[in-house]
């Protein structure tokens, strides 16, 4: 997300099929955030189905933040829709020639499921021959729909943001994190489990685990909190999966992304589902993580800064990262 986004008051907003989040953000520095439950079928696959249900919630959730027609803003994009994908180009390629290449790449080598791709990416680092990219890709008709309803809510849409790199960037102004270590962020919510690898302050493998588990969103003084509806049996099922998949994420990193088969040094849980997040604490058991290259020693960020600050709503750089933000002719 480029620094100009930064100046002045800009406001920020994340969607899900239970609710709707938003947060305002003054010369870089957190204001106020809220939250608005949906009614269930307004919005679902990274769509608004039923404009009038989800235009009183995004009414209701505009008055909380004292936010008016005319403001900048930016919207993240869910996890599941947005494919997230390292890329290696050779290093005689120009930075300004970067997104030409990728243009030209997209549908050739690097295959995407899309017919009408929106992308932009980030420069990870470079050897003497190779520039390693986080490319994130997203179906146009998205990012058309998004940029219509904004339009037509009379906002200035600046930027749509992988909530990866919203979920990154907002824990690393909130947790100090060791630039030497490799960090493992599992951010956990109703819908998937966001599995984030950072290195040096950046974002250097995503992998998004679909969850399939009934839950029910409540409203209580202001606060949504999500609630699992579902048998014991098939949480505990679920769960198994998950640590399953989990522990390829790992072996995958640790074998096929580094070189010297290092492990992970840290891990972060963070997260607005109760449920999950209970569940989740069957990761600090000794026995599994000695068993999967994990830290028997991991952080969980509380409830709270999580569901204020660290948020998927928070999309911004941190202002040590060396990278140039760059911008998309057809822009996220």
């Amino acid at each position: 997300m480029s620094r100009s986004i930064e100046k002045g008051t800009v406001a920020y907003f994340s969607f899900d099929a239970l609710s709707i989040h938003g947060a305002v953000i003054k010369q870089g520095v957190f204001k106020r955030s809220a939250s608005v439950q949906l009614a269930k079928g307004a919005y679902t696959g990274g769509r608004i189905e039923d404009e009038n249900a989800f235009g009183l919630a995004f009414d209701e959730l505009c008055r909380k933040l004292k936010v008016r027609k005319g403001m900048v803003c930016a919207v993240d994009m869910a996890e599941t829709e947005v494919l997230s994908r390292k890329v290696e180009i050779p290093s005689t390629i120009p930075k300004d020639e970067i997104r030409g290449y990728l243009f030209m790449e997209i549908g050739s080598s690097i295959i995407l499921p899309f017919d009408d791709v929106a992308f932009d990416y980030e420069v990870l680092g470079e050897t003497e021959t190779k520039t390693e990219v986080m490319l994130h890709a997203v179906s146009v008709d998205l990012t058309k729909a998004i940029r219509a309803y904004m339009k037509k809510r009379g906002f200035l849409l600046k930027k749509i943001v992988p909530r990866p790199v919203a979920i990154a960037n907002g824990v690393a102004r909130i947790e100090t994190l060791d630039p030497l270590k490799s960090t493992l962020l599992w951010h956990v919510t109703p819908f998937a489990h966001q599995l984030l690898v950072l290195e040096e302050g950046q974002v250097r493998f995503i992998r998004a685990i679909e969850t399939d588990l009934p839950y029910r969103a409540e409203t209580t003084d202001g606060i949504i909190t999500y609630t699992y509806s579902g048998s014991k049996e098939t949480l505990a099922t679920q769960t198994d999966e998950w640590l399953n998949e989990l522990a390829r994420f790992l072996d995958f990193y640790r074998y096929s992304l580094r070189t010297d088969g290092r492990s992970i040094d840290e891990l972060l849980i963070s997260g607005r589902s109760r449920t999950l997040m209970t569940s989740s604490g069957r990761l600090k058991t000794r026995r599994w993580c000695r068993s999967n290259g994990l830290p028997t020693r991991s952080r969980s960020l509380t409830r709270r800064r999580c569901r204020i600050k660290c948020c998927r709503f928070l999309a911004w750089r941190r202002s040590t990262r060396s990278t140039t933000p760059t911008s998309s002719t057809r822009p996220m």
